[in-house]
């Protein structure tokens, strides 16, 4: 939704000059667009023009997933392609399931979200989980209850996590001292860091004012 807030703010302040650049009247700047074809969507630039910023926003949204939903199905399929590998509606609606929805998720619940309306099983998810892994779509987030979850890695910022050990919220969060961090502790060790994972573990706000109140 960043993206689409950002665009919103951006195409409200701009008048269009060719198709890779707006120019905002605010700070008098040339700013181009990584997705250029989706944000000149004409219905979604016409309702903000018109003040529905809503209804632009979400019509630019639908837009941005549409085109972002081909290129991760493309990157799978020139995966398998490589690997000689045959490509199946099941995979695809999978890869969809998942970049539906931002939040991690495990086999079982990406399943359960699933059988009703496509009806693929959860040994398809087991077998194609790794094949997303391997094209860089997601990522192992963290073990827990027995089995391990997931979240979206293609066309996520990386950043850590913050868990709650009570209610299990996880909140993420980046601060670019972490990564200050790692460079000098592979400059000190003559290390070739490639990246890091990081989870704090504690109480949430809402938790921890519940420990309060009992002692109270």
């Amino acid at each position: 939704m960043a993206v689409v807030v950002r665009a919103l703010v951006c195409l409200s302040n701009q008048t269009k000059l060719n198709s890779g650049n707006y120019y905002n009247n605010d700070s008098r700047k040339y700013i181009p667009f990584q997705f250029v074809d989706v944000l000149l969507n004409r219905r979604a630039v016409s309702l903000i023009e018109k003040g529905k910023y809503l209804e632009g926003a979400i019509a630019l949204k639908k837009k941005i997933d549409e085109v972002s939903m081909k290129d991760e199905i493309q990157i799978l399929r020139e995966l398998l392609k490589k690997r000689g590998m045959r490509n199946t509606p099941e995979r695809e609606a999978i890869i969809e399931a998942i970049f539906s929805k931002p939040d991690h998720f495990d086999v079982d619940e990406l399943y359960l979200r699933m059988k009703e309306k496509t009806g693929v099983s959860k040994a398809s998810i087991y077998r194609t989980i790794p094949l997303l892994i391997e094209a860089g779509l997601i990522d192992e987030v963290f073990h827990e209850d027995g089995h391990m979850h997931y979240e979206r890695a293609y066309g996520s910022e990386h950043h850590c996590h913050l868990r709650c050990s009570k209610c299990r919220k996880i909140i993420e969060f980046y601060d670019k001292r972490i990564s200050e961090i790692e460079k000098e502790v592979g400059e000190k060790f003559d290390f070739a860091i490639e990246g890091h994972r990081l989870e704090v573990f504690g109480l949430c706000s809402d938790c921890a004012t519940i420990g309060v109140d009992k002692k109270t």
